[in-house]
């Protein structure tokens, strides 16, 4: 019986560490994008739902001043100015009450605010303000949209 040697073959401990090391490079960049990813996702979520509610305040607003008379809206315009930043609470779109505190919250996260300021005989201006805490390390945002209503009536 003949004994042939063949040649050996495999990867040297050099090989195999290096590479384990682009394995590394390769899985720990994807997963650093794929959490800036999500992150981003998250942030952009709670934009767009602050967004809404600001809206809806403005919206409030909106459907009150086209519904009343120009010396109904007054009188609800100047109790919102003497009275400081409010709450528009939909419950009472007859009366659209001026809420504050816990009533202004929304999620357990969001705090909404409406203000009113710089008034004209002809125009009313409003600032609708939404406020959440994030865990982003910039810490709490905002969005803030401004709304001008003309007093025709």
């Amino acid at each position: 019986m003949r004994l042939i040697k063949l040649p050996q073959r495999g990867d040297t401990i050099v090989e195999v560490l290096f590479a384990i090391t682009i394995l590394s490079v390769v899985l720990s960049s994807t997963y650093t994008v794929a959490n800036k990813a999500v992150t981003t996702n998250r942030l952009n979520y709670e934009r767009t739902q602050a967004v809404k509610y600001a809206e809806g305040q403005i919206e409030l607003i909106k459907v009150y001043s086209s519904s009343k008379t120009k010396a109904e809206f007054q009188v609800w315009r100047t109790d919102m100015g003497t009275t400081g930043t409010k709450c528009i609470d939909a419950s009472d779109l007859v009366g659209l009450s001026l809420t504050t505190g816990t009533a202004c919250a929304r999620e357990g996260k969001y705090t909404l605010t409406v203000s009113y300021s710089n008034s004209t005989e002809e125009t009313s201006y409003f600032t609708s303000r939404v406020v959440w805490d994030t865990t982003d390390p910039d810490g709490g945002k905002n969005v803030e949209l401004l709304y001008r209503v003309y007093n025709e009536k």
